[in-house]
Order: C-alpha cells, then structure tokens, then sequence
C-alpha cells in the first residue's frame, strides 16, 4: 500500500514524547494533554 515499510503511530508517538520530555523544555516535563494528528505515513529506511 505504502510502498516500503511504515511505523505505528504508537512508535511515532513515543518518539515525539520522548524528545519533548527529555530535551526541549527540560528533563521531567510531564505532558498534561496531547493530540498528534499525522498527515502522511512515517516511513522507515
């Protein structure tokens, strides 16, 4: 369908979290509310 393979929106997510949580506004960030909304497949090389 894709073409080549793709990650779980799950796998993207705690991806996403983990950057934001860890390294942008500092360690120990706790999300409160979230809603990713994914507009194409992330694709794996």
């Amino acid at each position: 369908m894709f073409g080549k393979p793709i990650l779980h929106g799950g796998v993207s997510s705690g991806i996403l979290n983990a950057l934001v949580a860890e390294d942008l506004p500092g360690p120990g960030t706790v999300f409160l509310e979230i809603a990713w909304k994914f507009v194409k497949a992330v694709g794996v090389e």
